[in-house]
């Protein structure tokens, strides 16, 4: 893949564009995927594959913003350690599977900090309440619904306000 690539991918306008899938093998059936967004913006995804459980662990999402193009290329490249050029576009879909996540190991290294993420971003963006919650130290892994309904009627109160 090059620059070029990348813009006219962003031009046509199927975001994300899918440029990185990993399977992270300490959590299982968990995989990270980055997607482009637009030419400062960028989205990672945490996912399983199972499909049809109702039981299944949400997903997280969290979104990068970055100064300018080449930081965010800068970025990406130092994050999945591959040059631009060595990068490929996923346009397909995860196999669906009958592994399940370790979700609780994940929640844990979330809270702990131990989930790497990009740098130099200017702006990074939580998709969802809980895992933002649980990011900033608000509830913990082993919260009850309890405390995390409680947690969440103050959040909603305070935005209220």
């Amino acid at each position: 893949m090059t620059v070029k690539d990348v813009y006219k991918l962003i031009d046509v306008g199927r975001k994300p564009i899918i440029i990185n899938r990993e399977k992270l093998d300490k959590y299982g059936a968990i995989y990270r995927e980055i997607g482009i967004i637009s030419e400062q913006k960028i989205r990672i995804d945490f996912n399983d594959c199972i499909i049809g459980d109702p039981n299944r662990e949400g997903g997280l999402s969290v979104s990068f913003e970055f100064f300018s193009f080449d930081n965010m290329i800068y970025s990406i490249e130092k994050f999945i350690l591959k040059k631009i050029s060595q990068w490929k576009h996923f346009n397909y879909s995860i196999e669906p599977s009958n592994e399940h996540g370790n979700w609780e190991m994940f929640k844990n290294d979330f809270y702990c900090k131990k989930i790497k993420f990009p740098s130099l971003f200017d702006n990074m963006s939580i998709g969802d309440y809980y895992w933002m919650a649980l990011y900033n130290g608000y509830v913990k892994p082993n919260s009850s619904i309890e405390e995390i309904n409680n947690w969440f009627k103050e959040f909603i109160k305070s935005e209220n306000k």
